[in-house]
């Protein structure tokens, strides 16, 4: 999705593509972060039988 969002931010503002992607990097972390949490609550959820993931 960074990808998506750095050829966005090369074409609006007219940035280099390769400087784009490199200020899109600092959002990795946050990213990551969120994955976790939101694989974390389908888990939980999983195992409360709230939701059915496909195995």
């Amino acid at each position: 999705m960074n990808l998506i969002g750095a050829i966005g931010l090369s074409f609006i503002i007219h940035m280099p593509i390769l400087k784009a992607i490199i200020s899109t990097t600092m959002f990795f972390p946050g990213d990551i972060i969120k994955t976790v949490i939101v694989a974390f609550i389908a888990t939980k959820l999983q195992q409360t039988h709230i939701i059915k993931l496909a195995n």
